[in-house]
């Protein structure tokens, strides 16, 4: 069974998510179809959504952990 992803990247010039696709079949050894979305709030980088797995590498989730750190400093 093909898995499928989605892709969302801050413009259309970023990743492709055909590069994508092809690393996660590598991975899993099973077809993956990434669908891509354009969402500039997110700044840079990239956030992928596979089954229920959710990978964060854009600035503005970076921005959201750095802003969580400072309103809940450690003990």
């Amino acid at each position: 069974v093909a898995k499928t992803g989605l892709l969302v990247v801050p413009h259309e010039h970023s990743i492709k998510s055909d590069s994508i696709g092809t690393l996660l079949t590598k991975k899993v050894g099973k077809p993956v179809h990434v669908d891509r979305l354009v969402e500039p709030e997110i700044i840079g980088g990239a956030v992928l959504h596979v089954d229920h797995k959710r990978i964060d590498a854009s600035v503005q989730g970076a921005l959201k952990a750095l802003l969580n750190i400072c309103l809940h400093p450690l003990s």
